[in-house]
């Protein structure tokens, strides 16, 4: 990553303004982690309904998924040059706070796709901006990571069907014994190209094998 500075000019009699923006320059070729938020990385319970979710988004402090920045972590260290990419339903308004805490939690640095809060293209931000990603950087293969309470199984097993060759495994995090994946979501998909998981650990055994 790059740090930019530059300066902006101020009104007359006013000191200039200095503005720094990060820049991540990722190569054309490699690996790449497209992972959701809410409930993939963050405890956010959508899975039990809009009161969990308000509460957890706005009156409790931001809480991790146990292990997955480990997980992140190991993808980063093993695997050089590895671009990440948060992809989430989450407003605009909540930008920044989600950087701080991934960038607190030891997530890597990644750009965040959030969802915005009107438009016709909500329906479809997920599996839209996704695509935008895979377009972008044909030559990169990527690892799609979500869970199983907002049916991301789906997305991604259809992403996998559209764009063969361009994903090398889809992980879902099963967020509760009332969320299962059914297999048959990723039917005609290789067994050895997507895992449902609930200890991330598993994942990082797997993937170090």
């Amino acid at each position: 990553d790059d740090e930019e500075e530059e300066a902006l000019p101020g009104g007359q009699g006013q000191d200039r303004l200095v503005a720094k923006a990060l820049v991540r320059l990722v190569e054309d070729s490699g690996l790449g982690v497209i992972s959701d938020i809410d409930d993939t990385v963050k405890v956010t319970e959508v899975f039990l309904g809009k009161d969990a979710v308000v509460r957890n988004t706005f009156f409790e402090e931001f809480r991790a998924v146990q292990g997955m920045a480990d997980l992140f972590s190991t993808w980063a260290e093993n695997a050089p040059g590895t671009s990440f990419h948060f992809v989430s339903n989450s407003p605009p308004e909540l930008l920044e706070p989600l950087r701080a805490w991934l960038r607190e939690e030891g997530f890597p640095d990644a750009p965040l796709h959030l969802r915005p809060l009107k438009g016709k293209d909500r329906a479809t931000h997920k599996p839209r901006s996704i695509e935008q990603i895979l377009e972008r950087f044909p030559g990169r293969r990527f690892v799609l990571v979500g869970d199983s309470g907002e049916g991301d199984a789906e997305i991604y097993a259809s992403i996998y069907r559209r764009y063969p060759g361009r994903v090398e495994k889809v992980l879902i995090r099963e967020v509760d014994a009332s969320r299962r994946v059914d297999p048959s979501v990723f039917e005609g998909i290789p067994e050895s190209a997507w895992q449902v998981f609930t200890d991330p650990a598993a994942v990082k055994r797997a993937w170090l094998a």
